[in-house]
């Protein structure tokens, strides 16, 4: 059987004039495998192993390369399978590399890299199955990256995952189960957290984190889903769910513990949230299909409350100022909900029951209460708020009622009920 090993070691003496006591092992099974291992510094360990006989057969045209320059650093490489390429580069001081392509020979056409600058930097990757490319890149002391790839058969296309780091104590977990998945995970600063999770074919995860402790979960299960979340500043934390296929949605946090929740249950839902500020809340439920829901939150301590169920609904909330709160619950089919608050303590309740409803409200002020019921189909009704302290209520049951609220000043009262067929214009 045909071997060929290519080893390099180098070593350089230390300021006390003792050679320095570098670990290097390259063990190879097949046929035109290469091996390449450079050591320059001081206790740097490397282990190279490439052997397919668990599944009856050598390893063939695998290239491994391992870089350490620096001192006590520790790189793994095990090869299981045909054509994979993995390289670990380590400059620094107690960094760990672990790559691990194929398990019981089932890998082909894998790469992964890993490249380390700085000290105490950990990183895994973990390839089964065929045709896939992974990268971490970590710059800085105290990261740790973990990725996983599986495509669950043979010559399939394969899932592309990427990790960048830069700063201390970072933490970036990629998961994928299937074909053509995409994940992107960049982490800029001290101890942020991210973790991408993708069962399915061809989804689409990317986290950007910049500052200080933010934290970013995606969760992907199904086909086609998209997914990308922002957080520049401090605390800020991100949950995203996405069951089904074909789903979408976008998360944009920049302050201070902002908290964003979106789950999306269904095919073809589309979500938008975007916070500038400090503790704010906002939490959007999908479940069906088609349902569009957009929240935009700047200030502090507003609360920002979702929830469609059914089929082409739309909802869409503006919170400006401080200690605002809007929910809004669509049941149904194509209903259509917006709210804008500006100011504080403004409190704003939507729910809508059947088909084609229309809702709007608009706050501008103080202390301001509206809600707004809908049970029926193509209702109307218009709520607008100017001032302090109005109070405003409105009810409409059965199909084809219009109202409308128009309140200036402050401590005004309206109360609407309709029944079917009617309409009514109440200025105050």
């Amino acid at each position: 059987m045909k071997k060929q090993i290519f080893y390099l070691a180098a070593f350089l003496m230390g300021s006390s004039l003792i050679f320095a006591q570098n670990t290097s092992a390259v063990t190879s099974t097949g046929n035109d495998n290469m091996g390449v291992v450079l050591q320059v510094g001081d206790l740097n360990s490397a282990t190279i192993t490439q052997d397919g006989v668990l599944n009856g057969y050598g390893a063939d045209s695998n290239y491994a390369g391992i870089t350490q320059v620096g001192y006590d650093n520790e790189s793994v490489i095990d090869q299981q399978g045909d054509e994979n390429v993995a390289l670990a580069t380590q400059l620094g001081f107690g960094n760990i590399s672990n790559q691990q392509l194929g398990d019981a020979g089932k890998a082909e056409y894998n790469f992964a890299a890993v490249l380390q600058v700085g000290g105490y930097n950990t990183a895994d990757q973990l390839q089964r199955w065929d045709n896939n490319t992974a990268f971490i890149s970590q710059f800085g002391f105290g990261n740790y990256a973990e990725q996983e790839q599986a495509t669950g058969t043979d010559h399939a296309i394969g899932s592309f995952a990427s990790i960048f780091q830069v700063g201390l104590g970072n933490w970036a977990s990629q998961y994928q189960f299937g074909e053509m998945n995409t994940a992107f995970a960049t982490q800029d600063g001290w101890f942020n957290l991210a973790t991408q999770i993708q069962e399915g074919d061809g989804n689409y995860a990317a986290v950007w984190q910049k500052g200080v402790g933010n934290k970013s979960y995606e969760n992907q299960v199904g086909d086609g889903n998209f997914s990308w979340s922002t957080q520049k500043g401090f605390g800020n934390f991100s949950v995203v769910n996405q069951l089904g296929d074909d789903n979408m949605q976008f998360t944009s946090q920049k302050g201070m513990f902002n908290t964003a929740f979106t789950y999306q249950e269904g095919d073809d839902n589309f979500s938008k949230t975007k916070q500038k500020g400090m503790f704010n809340l906002a939490s959007t439920l999908q479940y069906g299909d088609d349902n569009t829901a957009k929240t935009k939150q700047y200030g502090a301590g507003n609360m920002s409350v979702t929830a469609q169920l059914g089929e082409s609904n739309e909802a869409y909330t503006k919170q400006y100022g401080f200690s605002n709160m809007s929910v809004t619950a669509q049941l149904g089919e194509s209903n259509e909900a917006s709210t804008k608050q500006m100011g504080g303590f403004n409190l704003a309740g939507t729910l809508q029951l059947g088909y084609e409803n229309e809702a709007s409200t608009m706050q501008d002020g103080w202390g301001n209460v509206s809600g707004t019921l809908q049970a029926g189909w193509q209702n109307v009704a218009s709520t607008t708020q100017t001032g302090a302290y109005n109070l405003a209520l409105t009810t409409q049951l059965g199909g084809a009622n219009t109202s409308i609220i128009t309140q200036t000043g402050n401590g005004n009262m309206a109360f609407v009920a309709q029944f079917g067929g009617q309409s009514s214009y109440t200025p105050q």
